[in-house]
This record gives C-alpha cells, sequence and structure tokens, in this order.
C-alpha cells in the first residue's frame, strides 16, 4: 500500500539554542593558543556541566527529541483530517513520540497502538536516579502510556513479562509481543555479496565482525584481551568494528596494551550497503548486550541472514535464549575474556557445518519465526483489532 510521509522540523527552546550556539560559532573567530583568551565555560567547567544537566532536564524531557513532538503532533492531526486514519501507532526511541500518540489520542478517539522498541522509564542503561523528580516523570507518562493504549507492543517475551510484573496481570490482554527481524527483500543482495566473498577469500584469517553501534554497556575490551588470549595459543583472529564505538579510544589504547592493535579494526559509520559487504567478507559474528536481560540488539536479526555462527556476549536473558534455542552459535559472559576466548575458540576449530549447533532446520525455523514480512502481518493483525470508527467532531 502507499504511505505518505510528512516530514517536520523541531521546535523549541532546545532547537533555538542550538541554532543560536551554530551561528555564533561560525559568527566568532576562535583566538589562538597564544593569544591568551581564556573561554569562561573553561574557567569554571564544573558549573557548566551543572548548567548543561538543568537545561537537558528542563528541555530535553523526556529524551533529545522533545522539541520535534509539537509540529509531530500537529502534522499528525492534519494527516487525521485529510485521510481519515482507523488507528494511530507510535514507535520509539525515540519515547517522545508517545507523548506525541497519547495528545492525538485524546484529541481524536482514535484507537492506540504504542510499540517499545527498547525499555524507557527503567531502562537499566539510562536510569536518572530511582528518587529523581525526572525519572518520577519518566514512570508516569509510561504509566500514561500503558494505560490509554488499546495494544502495547514489547519486542521481547523478557520484556512483557518485566511489564507484567511492573504494572500487574490487569494489562496482560494488551501487552503482546512482536520480536525484531531482518528485511526479506535484502536476501538476494546478501546471497550475491556471500559468493562474491567465496571468490575473494584469504586462508588463515579468521574475521570476527560486530555491526552496530558499541555504547552504553557495549564494551569490547574483554573480547580485545580474548584476542590476546588466543594469539598466544598460535591463533589469530581479527575483530572487525563496523559502526561508531563510543570509547574507541579506550578500546584502542587497551588493544595496543595487550598486543594486537593489528587485529583491531574500527571502521566507523558506514553506509548500510558496505556494513552488508563487511558481514559478508566475517567468518563469524559478535553481540554484545551487557547489563539487560530484556534486549536483543536488532542487528542480530540482520546477521541471520548469512547463515554464519553468532557469538553472544551477554549474561542470561533474551540474547542468549534465541542464540541457544536456535543453534545459531556461543555464549559468553560479556566481562569473561576466558569464556570469550573458549567461546571463540569452539568456533574458530570447526568444520563449516560444525560451527552452529544445529545449522540446518533450526536456523532455517529462525529466518522463519524473525522475517519482517510476517511480523509485519502480526503488526497488522494488531491495528486491524483495535481499530474503530472514529467518534470525534475533529474528524468530520
Amino acid at each position: 500500500c502507499d504511505a505518505e510521509v510528512r516530514r517536520v522540523r523541531p521546535r523549541g527552546a532546545r532547537t533555538l539554542l542550538a541554532r543560536w550556539r551554530a551561528r555564533r560559532a561560525r559568527a566568532e573567530p576562535r583566538p589562538s593558543p597564544s593569544s591568551g583568551e581564556v573561554h569562561s565555560a573553561g574557567a569554571h567547567p564544573g558549573l557548566a556541566l551543572r548548567a548543561r544537566a538543568a537545561l537537558a532536564a528542563t528541555w530535553e524531557f523526556p529524551d533529545d527529541k522533545a522539541d520535534w513532538r509539537r509540529p509531530a503532533l500537529q502534522a499528525a492531526l492534519e494527516l487525521a483530517r485529510e485521510h481519515r486514519p482507523q488507528a494511530i501507532y507510535s514507535t520509539g526511541p525515540p519515547h517522545s513520540v508517545h507523548g506525541a500518540a497519547l495528545a492525538m489520542q485524546r484529541r481524536t478517539g482514535l484507537p492506540l497502538v504504542i510499540d517499545f522498541r527498547d525499555p524507557w522509564a527503567r531502562n537499566p542503561w539510562r536510569q536518572n536516579g530511582a528518587g529523581s523528580r525526572r525519572q518520577r516523570l519518566l514512570q508516569r507518562l509510561e504509566a500514561d502510556c500503558i494505560r490509554q493504549a488499546d495494544a502495547v507492543i514489547l519486542n521481547t517475551d523478557a520484556l512483557r513479562q518485566e511489564f507484567l510484573e511492573h504494572y500487574g496481570e490487569a494489562f496482560a490482554e494488551k501487552l503482546v509481543v512482536i520480536p525484531n527481524g531482518y528485511d526479506p527483500q535484502l536476501l538476494s543482495n546478501v546471497e550475491r555479496l556471500l559468493a562474491m566473498e567465496e571468490l575473494g577469500r584469504s586462508p588463515g584469517v579468521f574475521r570476527l565482525c560486530h555491526s552496530g553501534k558499541l555504547y552504553g554497556g557495549r564494551d569490547a575490551r574483554p573480547l580485545v584481551e580474548a584476542l590476546s588470549l588466543l594469539r598466544r595459543r598460535g591463533r589469530r583472529v581479527e575483530f572487525h568494528q563496523v559502526g561508531h564505538c563510543e570509547n574507541a579510544d579506550a578500546v584502542l589504547e587497551h588493544a595496543r596494551r595487550v598486543a594486537v592493535e593489528d587485529q583491531v579494526h574500527l571502521e566507523g559509520q558506514v553506509d548500510h550497503q558496505t556494513t552488508l559487504e563487511h558481514m559478508a567478507a566475517a567468518d563469524a559474528f559478535v553481540v554484545l548486550q551487557a547489563g539487560t536481560a530484556v534486549q536483543i540488539p536488532g542487528k542480530l536479526f540482520e546477521m541471520l541472514m548469512f547463515r554464519k555462527p553468532i557469538i553472544a556476549l551477554t549474561g542470561p536473558g533474551a540474547t542468549a535464549d534465541v542464540v541457544q534455542r536456535y543453534g545459531l552459535g556461543a555464549v559468553a559472559g560479556p566481562d569473561d575474556p576466558q569464556a570469550i576466548a573458549a567461546a571463540l575458540q569452539s568456533i574458530c576449530g570447526a568444520s563449516a557445518d560444525q560451527q552452529c549447533n544445529s545449522p540446518g532446520d533450526a536456523r532455517r525455523v529462525a529466518l522463519e519465526a524473525f522475517n519482517g514480512r510476517t511480523l509485519t502481518g502480526r503488526l497488522a493483525e494488531i491495528l486491524d483489532h483495535v481499530s474503530v470508527t472514529p467518534r470525534n467532531e475533529l474528524m468530520k
């Protein structure tokens, strides 16, 4: 079907301040290091940081996309008048979109489906302090979403269970699970890239690839140390990070310290096609998911298309469950270099048929379970189920 996309510009205090700063930076010449000038922010770094935190608490609630919420609501209301939709669907992060969706539901009376692709108010990576005012407001806003939505989509069984434990069984019927998945339209491109890589593969080099951002609790240094352990045992494994790495300097410094700097490659941010090419060139993939038991990195599902082993550096939880249930590879603790080295050794030393516990039928089952087209069909069923005739005068 056709979909109309209407883009809007953020509008609010944070956006205005950012534009003012950009204009000021372009207009003012930067002093040379020898000029002796001192910036006021540099003279009082603690004060500047506290001021920035206070502004963020005020202007970046519930997140740094808050300035987008009001113009998005206005555009959505205009679209509703033109097209008379049967339901509202919002997906985040950024979770500020749910605030716009709640406001639109109040204005139109339309049923609302909210999709949490990640945890929000209780996200272990982004806690603001259990008793802080910001954290209480986030909890209240999330609770409003749960109460007002006609259906709430969560992307793992573990996340649904966490929401049930927090909000109670009274909400069980509206909490549904639709996992993330892969785009089946990419399969032909992936097969072509794999065929090209088979022709040009270099023997003797085992390439390990992580595609996606490394941030928050995703620290590659224990993995780097595992590479050093394997090198001392006579096994060379190269690690390729494709995407932004938040602590890149620390990772490279650690690689130098343990003498594997020539085996660690931080490729940086690249376009999607280049990412797929890196993935096709790999012998195995790694996913890092520390600090949370309820999430699965989205890139794991794209990795399924390449039919290569996946090493999950994670504790017990949703990510480990998927890897083990479908025999996709190996699991090791994210902070245990010895265990990571053992997992890598088990993959490196195996034949192609042995690298995954069940490389045939189980992988086919996984490809069927996480096919994006099938999952979109389940979303369509939920939207059909909640859809009702608009009742608000705005829609007339």
